[in-house]
């Protein structure tokens, strides 16, 4: 088999580098366009849309997605974990 062809079909993550490395670029561009990123994140604009996600996702979680999400790790995983253990 080729090596460079089963390189080339590995699917690969980001790395926590390329995540730091991505970071730094984004401010740097930033920068260069003066923006301020203090102040656009103390903006009274985006403390609203902050807490308007915030407050949907807490919405979301407990009426739609905390029920089932820990019926199936308490009752589900929970149970096969201690099944499935190696004794």
């Amino acid at each position: 088999m080729n090596p460079i062809k089963s390189f080339q079909n590995k699917k690969r993550g980001i790395s926590i580098l390329g995540v730091l490395l991505l970071g730094v670029i984004i401010i740097l561009v930033v920068s260069y366009f003066n923006i301020s990123v203090q102040s656009v994140v103390e903006s009274p604009e985006t403390q609203k849309n902050f807490n308007y996600v915030a407050s949907t996702g807490r919405n979301i979680w407990h009426n739609y997605l905390k029920r089932p999400i820990s019926y199936v790790w308490n009752d589900i995983v929970y149970v096969f974990g201690h099944v499935l253990r190696p004794k």
